[in-house]
């Protein structure tokens, strides 16, 4: 005699909240402590998607493409085309700033 089970059990795993949580702490934190990345974020959480020269006058950083490709490198922000925007990341991370 042969028992079949098609129960699946499934749990809920901390684990990728924590993680979820911790990354977004440090994207926070990082954000809040460099003035250029956070003035880029809200830029463009403000106004939309936008080119990095116009990004730059915006905000009137010089040297705002390396920030932006920081930014781009902890997938905050995205190109799109020849512009950049917020990513879903990004604009939750922007929105937890103003919030602060």
């Amino acid at each position: 005699m042969f028992l079949e089970c098609n129960k699946v059990i499934s749990r809920k795993s901390n684990i990728g909240r924590k993680g979820d949580e911790k990354l977004m702490e440090e994207l926070i934190g990082y954000v809040a402590s460099n003035h250029k990345a956070s003035k880029i974020l809200a830029v463009l959480d403000s106004k939309g998607a936008m080119d990095g020269a116009t990004i730059a006058k915006t905000v009137r950083i010089v040297g705002a493409e390396k920030t932006i490709e920081e930014l781009t490198g902890k997938n905050l922000i995205a190109r799109e085309g020849a512009k950049f925007a917020l990513t879903d990341l990004g604009k939750q991370v922007s929105h937890k700033l103003r919030s602060v």
